[in-house]
């Protein structure tokens, strides 16, 4: 999917219960969350948007606490060790802590 071209458009997933929104090319850029959000998408294990808007969610169990740095990580390629945070919570890999074992 090409960011921000005719097949990208907005998705919510919903992280242990906090909503983040992004586009669909972001989520595209790793493999085990696109692979995650496309299986429960044709299982139809959606979730109702807390938002109220028209995008369901697909639902993701785990800690929402870094998720938004996952997705800036991304978005736009920036090293987490950069990120500020401890490295003591970086010790996983962004697509280990997306969906991995």
């Amino acid at each position: 999917i090409v960011r921000h071209g005719s097949g990208d458009a907005c998705i919510v997933l919903n992280v242990g219960g906090t909503e983040f929104t992004t586009l669909r090319s972001t989520v595209a850029a790793n493999p085990v969350l696109s692979d995650h959000v496309a299986r429960a998408e044709a299982n139809h294990e959606m979730l109702s948007s807390a938002k109220g808007g028209k995008l369901d969610a697909v639902f993701i169990d785990r800690d929402a606490k870094h998720f938004s740095f996952i997705l800036q990580y991304l978005r736009n390629h920036v090293e987490l060790q950069n990120s500020g945070l401890p490295s003591s919570q970086l010790s996983c890999s962004p697509s280990d802590a997306a969906l991995g074992s």
